[in-house]
């Protein structure tokens, strides 16, 4: 397991792309072009990649939504529109979205997920007077496309608080397009507006892609054992 630390001071926000078109929903990460003159053009090869990316290489799959290239540099150009993408706090009624979201995320680390009235106790949690867990969904219209959730700890060390993610998780669909970025940007906010200097997280070994983002954004790695006890009914031997 490599623990991941972030520094939100070191990571500053770019400023939305308005050459190419009008700044959308996703607080200013992405701009739609005007025009389809507009788009770079990916050549053979990358509407091949992107054709595969989205399934559209199997027989009868339907046609991909136009690529939209108009986003801030460094954003892959292979991902599908983000128009109408919008990444909100956790309400209430996002309860039964974020526990559907929960199970794909254990599916995708081939973890065990159990079902065990997790909706109430998030109910407890996040919206309480003084939360202990903080969140936040993105959506594509109606569709969910992930989810990010972040606690506040304290280090010993440095008597110091730090953000810690819990959970970030984009459906596959989704990945590659800027929307990992978006959730980060909302990482670094939450941080600097928690008083925390940095925030953590852990992530499988196996998790390549995850692994190649984080570093990616400025995030550095630390080795170490990831241990889980169970203090339930536990004698210490």
């Amino acid at each position: 397991m490599n623990p991941l630390t972030y520094s939100p001071r070191l990571v500053t926000a770019q400023p939305p792309v308005r050459a190419r078109g009008r700044v959308l929903k996703a607080y200013g990460m992405f701009a739609e072009p005007e025009r389809a003159a507009d788009l770079p053009e990916l050549g053979w090869l990358g509407h091949q990649l992107r054709a595969r990316r989205l399934g559209q290489h199997r027989p009868g799959a339907r046609r991909a939504r136009p690529a939209r290239t108009g986003r801030l540099s460094g954003h892959d150009l292979l991902g599908v529109g983000v128009s109408d993408i919008e990444v909100q706090t956790v309400e209430p009624g996002h309860l039964d979205a974020l526990l559907a979201l929960c199970r794909e995320h254990a599916a995708y680390e081939k973890a065990e997920f159990r079902d065990s009235g997790q909706v109430e106790r998030w109910r407890a949690a996040l919206f309480s007077e003084h939360p202990r867990l903080h969140g936040w969904i993105a959506f594509d219209g109606d569709e969910t496309c992930g989810f990010m959730t972040v606690t506040v700890d304290y280090a010993t060390w440095s008597a110091a608080p730090f953000s810690h993610m819990d959970c970030l998780y984009l459906r596959e669909q989704y990945r590659g397009i800027g929307l990992g970025r978006a959730f980060l940007d909302r990482l670094r906010r939450f941080a600097t507006e928690s008083g925390c200097g940095w925030a953590e997280w852990q992530t499988p070994e196996d998790n390549e892609l995850g692994i190649g983002f984080y570093r990616r954004v400025g995030a550095t790695a630390k080795r170490k054992l990831r241990f889980t006890y169970d203090v339930v009914d536990q004698d210490v031997p």
